[in-house]
């Protein structure tokens, strides 16, 4: 019986980790757009973003106006210099 409870274990543990993987690999616009902000790459993340932010997704617009905010900034300061 440990035997078989040790099996069952491991393949439910297999079947996250597949089931995981997969997940990974079919990202959509939204999580491109967030790994794009989270990269710092602000331009792909508000092109990305928009289209969610204009449907009313809070966080796609609140991710938006960060955006928004990091590259008038970085305007400013360049131009400062």
């Amino acid at each position: 019986m440990p035997n078989l409870s040790c099996t069952l274990l491991a393949t439910l543990a297999a079947s996250i980790m597949l089931a995981a993987m997969a997940g990974a690999a079919v990202a959509g616009p939204y999580e491109d757009g967030v790994a794009a902000y989270v990269r710092g790459d602000y331009a792909t993340a508000l092109r990305l973003m928009r289209p969610f932010a204009y449907q009313g997704m809070a966080a796609a617009q609140n991710i938006s106006a960060s955006c928004t905010t990091a590259v008038k900034a970085c305007r400013r300061t360049t131009l400062r210099q």
